[in-house]
């Protein structure tokens, strides 16, 4: 009885029967949803099989095959061209179908392709082919002569589909080159050629042509030009350089060929110190002995390390370096001479000016003794 008078005193009656109100809705939602079990979905996983490695080699053979190069082994010249434009299709992720005429008789038939990229100075063994690459372009292809072309017979027959009026049986020498504005990033200037030669075929051209770069003298020798050929263009290169320097330039003269190329371009530079750190000879230089009093090992430590924060300092220079691991196999020892210098890898600590500190490996000769710690603890990156 009293417990009964004390639940009709209880201020808050109304909230037991809310609560109740959940606990049933609880036990109804339990006795619902009780034997379901929750399953997810089968999801494809992006990520790559661990074991499965995707080379640049393996990406480049992938690509559609767009692009005819057709090449001579047996020329030199040749040779150098095309260890260049490996390197540029693979950059430009270009799918390429490579005729060597050296052994290859067949030449695809043109319309297969987009493009046609010929590495040859000598065009007579296209024989009747060149005559037919003519016609290709005609109807709306593309073909780019990368190489400075000789004076033949049958460069005769095609000169004026190249855009050519006139040409004579000499070359120019190309020491430098002027690129148009608007043909590539840099353009607007000229860029000097280290080593020149008469490498540039000496012509005159129509006024169709578009000239990109010429020589920069009285005489303005072109050395990359395009010409429109009915529905498609050539495109020219003249300048006769085969190597690593000039490929940018192969690069825009094959974006030339189509309405959209993509090429990479690095806007930037490297700065390194060969072979450093590296031992410290022992002793005194004879003409640091004579200018600063003070032996090798305190000139680097005192003199020239200061200079070269300094000058990063004051250019912005961020220096890498270069360390040789060993000299073995190397042509310029004998195998008697290489085994002088083995190689081991220690470490040491160096701490900044900024007071920070950090490990770095270094590659010391087994034959040189190692270089004072007092040099390292002031070095910087």
């Amino acid at each position: 009885m009293v417990r009964l008078k004390s639940l009709k005193t209880f201020p808050f009656k109304s909230m037991l029967v809310i609560l109740c109100v959940f606990m049933m809705m609880a036990v109804v939602l339990f006795a619902e949803r009780s034997g379901i079990q929750y399953t997810e979905k089968n999801r494809k996983v992006a990520y790559l099989d661990r074991e499965e490695v995707v080379t640049e080699q393996t990406a480049v053979k992938s690509l559609p095959k767009t692009c005819l190069v057709l090449r001579n082994s047996a020329d030199e010249a040749s040779e150098q061209a095309w260890t260049q434009f490996q390197q540029i299709f693979k950059d430009m992720k270009v799918g390429t179908d490579v005729v060597d005429l050296k052994s290859d008789s067949v030449i695809p038939d043109y319309d297969e392709y987009e493009t046609v990229v010929v590495l040859l100075s000598d065009i007579s063994p296209l024989k009747e082919k060149l005559l037919e690459l003519c016609d290709w372009v005609s109807e709306g292809g593309n073909a780019l002569f990368a190489m400075t072309l000789q004076k033949t017979a049958y460069t005769s027959i095609i000169e004026q589909k190249l855009g050519i009026i006139s040409s004579g049986y000499e070359n120019t020498v190309v020491d430098s080159i002027y690129f148009e504005p608007d043909f590539m990033l840099g353009g607007g200037q000229a860029y000097e050629i280290t080593d020149p030669y008469d490498s540039a075929w000496s012509v005159q051209l129509s006024e169709q042509a578009k000239v990109h770069a010429q020589v920069e003298d009285e005489n303005g020798q072109p050395v990359i030009w395009e010409n429109q050929y009915g529905k498609g263009k050539f495109v020219v290169d003249n300048f006769g350089l085969y190597e690593k320097a000039v490929r940018g330039f192969y690069a825009a003269s094959y974006s030339l060929l189509t309405d959209v190329g993509i090429y990479p371009v690095i806007n930037g530079s490297a700065f390194y110190l060969d072979d450093f750190p590296s031992p410290v000879p022992n002793g005194d230089g004879t003409y640091v002995k004579r200018d600063y009093e003070m032996s090798i090992s305190n000139f680097y430590m005192n003199v020239w390390w200061p200079d070269m924060l300094e000058l990063a300092s004051d250019h912005g220079i961020h220096y890498t370096g270069v360390m040789i691991e060993n000299y073995g196999g190397c042509d310029r020892r004998d195998d008697r001479e290489a085994e002088r210098y083995q190689t081991l890898r220690i470490f040491w600590k160096y701490v900044a000016p900024s007071g920070r500190g950090a490990w770095i490996s270094w590659i010391q000769s087994s034959a040189v003794k190692p270089p004072k710690y007092g040099l390292w603890r002031c070095a910087s990156i």
